[in-house]
Formats: C-alpha cells, structure tokens, sequence
C-alpha cells in the first residue's frame, strides 16, 4: 500500500469512528432527555370519614384540688372523674 491509500483508509476509520461517537452520543442524550417527560398522572379516590362536632349542654362538675396527704381529695377526685365520664357518654349517646 502506498501513502495516500493508508491515509484514505485512516480516514474512513476515524470517520467511522466519529459517526459511532456520535451515535453514542445521540441515544444517551435521548435517554437522558426521556426522563424528562410527561409521565400519566394516576388519580387515587381515598375516602375518610369526617367528623362532625356536636353541641353537649352538659354541666361540669367543679374539677377538686387533690392532696397527696389527704386520702378524701382522692376519693372526691375519683368521684369528679366517674360523673365526667358519665356526662360525656351521654353526649356521644344522644
């Protein structure tokens, strides 16, 4: 082979080595470049139950000051929590 022939074939060869780099380099971009788009929003139905607040016309107790060397105040405090309770069944009950 003489000179102008090896250089013909160098160039065919880094010719074709431009056209696969920039092939490479297209289907990267493409890959790259897919992520970006639109992706199918999915609709979820979840349904809660709401709560609704109601009115109770229930009268507090007066809450008792408790004592710790004073067994009674225990006593009155287990009291004043029974009939709280009691009260606020009757407001669930209604």
């Amino acid at each position: 082979m003489n000179k102008t022939q090896t250089n013909k074939t160098q160039e065919r060869k880094s010719g074709e080595e431009v056209r696969i780099l920039l092939f490479v380099l297209a289907i990267a971009m493409i890959l790259l470049l897919s992520g970006c788009a639109n992706k199918e929003q999915l609709v979820k139905i979840e349904y809660q139950d709401v709560y609704v607040p109601i009115r109770c016309n229930a009268q507090m107790p007066n809450k008792p000051k408790f004592n710790a060397d004073d067994l009674n105040s225990a006593k009155e405090l287990l009291i004043y929590y029974k009939q709280t309770e009691e009260l606020l069944k009757r407001c669930i009950d209604e």
